[in-house]
């Protein structure tokens, strides 16, 4: 009896993409099985392996060269026959399918592979002038037209069949995931569009949108370690995670068919039980859908993702909110991933020896980092007392899920370039997604360039100078709204550091038109609620509402649709509340005018903002809509949440608007 040496890569599929999509595995997988199962005789030409003369049992081990499979009459036609055998009756392969097919797949995989020496047609023609057919054995030397044995092909078949048939829906699964994470918010904000009633939107932000899940703390974190979602930011969450769960739970088709052969429990060639079967297939589909929410959690993450950011009205506090949950989800699934494959290794005996493969030891530094980008380096207290720390852990430490997790599935099938269903969530989602990112922060800085800027510090001066607070940063010709990521390459070799500022304004006659609160202005009653240095954020709804602007008309403390304005803001720096006079302009804080609701100037002891008492007061019970805006430390944004949210669920006409921004 002869062994047969299948060349390496020769069932597996090749290209870079989606198995089922523009990748082939074995389609159509009754060539592929006729080509496998022939291919384990020995023909011709073949050379025994020096070094290997014989197996344990005494068996000749030999290879199979390319040009051996393109030119042997025996082989070419022993496995046309078949394939007009076993192919005829499905309607769905046409003789352009299998010709395709010969050409491509037949003498192996390999890009510079030799052609077969005749086409399909010609070696079916050449096999009916054969007088006799039999099934030689496997100690023979295939050297003339042979049938395939019946068993040996059936498993093949179900292999071949039912492994492309997982890895296809493992992609339609994960491609769903990535697509509709990006398209439901879009989808949802776009219903900001339809004209429902306004008062009907109103209650039902407030009730299942607005609150928190549980309590009263969003912004405020509970045990100073966990931000509490919203209940509109908890159903996305709990989509997420049910998709999720759902998706590695269905979809499974085994190999349950009898046996044909006394000695095979299963006929499938790469699974000996069908338990072994599904748990590598759910095992596989854990791996994919852990790859395929890599590139969702960039997306999310991106401070330029103008698909996102410009497509929806989504803060990007709210992406990275998501963004830390799909990175739990994807982490669980690898967790999962790794440990459904210890098992199956460790049950068949393999496991110490995988534990050496190059594959294993990536695949593990791919886990480990996930674990740890998911817990200890993103710790909220890490995050808000040692930025740059978080910040550098972070950056490093998702490189190395990107390098680890491609070269865990390039040595997972290094015979074959493609013979990886996992490399196209990296190689063509993840990696350009980050990379384009990137290139628009390049984009950006480029447009604005180098500046100089005067950097000064708002100074309490009833303390001398100490304790200073906070830092002020004019930038002459630039305009901008929201958040902007400053870098300093003066001030430190770490050029690439950057930092978010609220802008406060800009003091050019545009102004009001830049705003980042288009929404909110055209409303027409405004309540500004601000605490400290978070009147930099609502400094320009004001501008814009009041004229304030550098060459503005004067507005009053109207709004649109002839309503007011108001602002209330505490404040512990006296210095601060002065320094602000020229950003919101005089109107603003002019005490006997009808924007200035009130100001609070005092230490943590002081007096406090009575935020119950003035929305009760401010906000009307009857007429048109009023929005509050609020920008200050978490609990005072938690309070304004909490109390808005009680007065549009008594009737009033009101709704919420959080300027906070938050890691």
């Amino acid at each position: 009896m002869a062994l047969a040496s299948i060349a390496a890569g020769q069932s597996i599929y090749h290209g870079n993409g989606f198995v089922g999509k523009d990748v082939d595995m074995f389609r159509p997988p009754c060539a592929s099985a006729c080509r496998d199962a022939l291919s384990k005789y020995r023909l011709s030409a073949a050379q025994a392996i020096r070094g290997r003369a014989s197996s344990p049992g005494g068996l000749v081990m030999f290879e199979t060269s390319p040009e051996c499979y393109a030119s042997d009459p025996g082989f070419l036609q022993s496995t046309a026959y078949c394939i007009h055998a076993r192919c005829e009756s499905d309607a769905s392969i046409t003789q352009a399918v299998l010709e395709d097919w010969w050409a491509s797949y037949l003498v192996g995989r390999s890009p510079s592979q030799p052609k077969p020496a005749v086409s399909y047609g010609a070696a079916l023609y050449q096999t009916v002038t054969e007088s006799q057919w039999a099934v030689i054995s496997e100690e023979d030397v295939l050297n003339r037209t042979t049938l395939a044995r019946d068993d040996i092909y059936l498993a093949l078949y179900n292999a071949e069949y039912h492994l492309e048939l997982s890895k296809e829906r493992n992609v339609d699964f994960g491609l769903a995931l990535f697509i509709s994470g990006l398209a439901i918010p879009v989808a949802i904000s776009w219903l900001r569009f339809v004209p429902f009633p306004s008062r009907i939107a109103t209650r039902f932000s407030a009730t299942f949108i607005d609150p928190p899940v549980f309590g009263r703390r969003h912004r405020e974190p509970i045990g100073g370690a966990f931000l509490m979602p919203t209940r509109g930011q908890a159903i996305f969450i709990i989509y997420l995670v049910a998709v999720n769960a759902i998706f590695c739970c269905v979809g499974y088709t085994t190999t349950t068919s009898p046996s044909l052969s006394s000695t095979r429990g299963q006929p499938n060639t790469f699974f000996p039980t069908p338990k072994t079967e599904l748990l590598t297939y759910i095992a596989s589909r854990t791996g994919v859908l852990s790859f395929a929410n890599i590139p969702l959690l960039i997306a999310y993450s991106s401070r330029n993702n103008p698909l996102l950011l410009l497509l929806t009205d989504w803060s990007h506090s709210t992406y990275l909110l998501l963004h830390r949950y799909i990175a739990l989800i994807a982490t669980g699934q690898a967790l999962a991933h790794t440990a459904l494959y210890v098992y199956l290794n460790h049950g068949a005996g393999a496991f110490p020896a995988i534990t050496t493969a190059r594959f294993w030891i990536w695949g593990v530094a791919c886990t480990g980092a996930m674990v740890l980008l998911a817990g200890p380096a993103s710790f909220l207290p890490l995050r808000r007392r040692c930025y740059e720390v978080f910040l550098a852990l972070h950056v490093w430490l998702a490189a190395l899920v990107l390098v680890a997790g491609y070269l865990h599935v390039w040595y997972r099938s290094p015979g074959a370039s493609a013979a990886r269903d996992s490399e196209g969530w990296i190689v063509c989602l993840a990696v350009p997604i980050w990379a384009a990112e990137r290139v628009l922060r390049v984009l950006r800085l480029a447009r604005h360039g180098v500046r100089r800027a005067r950097v000064s510090l708002v100074v309490d001066e009833a303390r001398d100078g100490e304790g200073a607070e906070y830092v002020r940063v004019d930038i002459p010709g630039v305009v901008a709204t929201g958040n902007a990521y400053l870098y300093f390459p003066t001030l430190s070799w770490r050029v690439w550091e950057n930092h978010p500022f609220s802008v406060a304004g800009n003091m050019l006659p545009a102004d009001p038109a830049a705003t980042s609160h288009s929404q909110v202005v055209a409303v027409p009653n405004v309540i500004v609620i601000a605490g400290g240095v978070g009147i930099t954020a609502v400094a320009p709804l004001i501008r814009a509402r009041t004229g304030g602007a550098a060459g503005g008309g004067g507005g009053g403390g109207g709004g649109g649709g002839g309503g007011r304005t108001r602002l209330f803001w505490a404040v512990r720096s006296a210095e601060l509340a002065r320094a602000a006079s020229d950003i919101l302009g005089k109107e603003a804080l002019d005490e006997g005018g009808s924007v200035l609701g009130q100001v609070v100037v005092g230490g943590s002891g002081g007096k406090r903002l009575d935020i119950r008492g003035i929305l009760d007061k401010e906000v009307p019970r009857a007429g048109s809509e009023t929005a509050v805006v609020v920008c200050g430390p978490g609990g005072m944004a938690d309070e304004v949440r909490a109390v808005v949210g009680e007065l549009a669920r008594q009737g009033r006409f009101v709704r919420l608007v959080d300027e906070a921004f938050s890691w």
